[in-house]
This record gives C-alpha cells, sequence and structure tokens, in this order.
C-alpha cells in the first residue's frame, strides 16, 4: 500500500521482522542494525 508500491500477494512465509528490511531495500538504504528479518523480494524489487 502506499505510492510505487504494486499489490501483490507471495505463498512464502513471511514474518513482522521481514518488514524493516523490506522497507529498507526499497528506499535503497543500509539495513536497520540488529536486522534479524529478510526483505520480501516480491515487494522490494
Amino acid at each position: 500500500m502506499g505510492w510505487g508500491v504494486k499489490p501483490g500477494k507471495t505463498n512464502r512465509t513471511t514474518h513482522m521482522t521481514d518488514i524493516a528490511p523490506t522497507v529498507a531495500a526499497m528506499l535503497r538504504i543500509q539495513m536497520p542494525n540488529g536486522n534479524v528479518g529478510h526483505p520480501i523480494t516480491e515487494v522490494s524489487h
């Protein structure tokens, strides 16, 4: 949801901890310190 984010879905298991790294990947900035999640590639590309 939001400007530049296309609607979609994934069958891959995702977690709340994946949100921050996904947003960082979308903004092309460094991952948060102590990050334990992984970017949701279906959204961040």
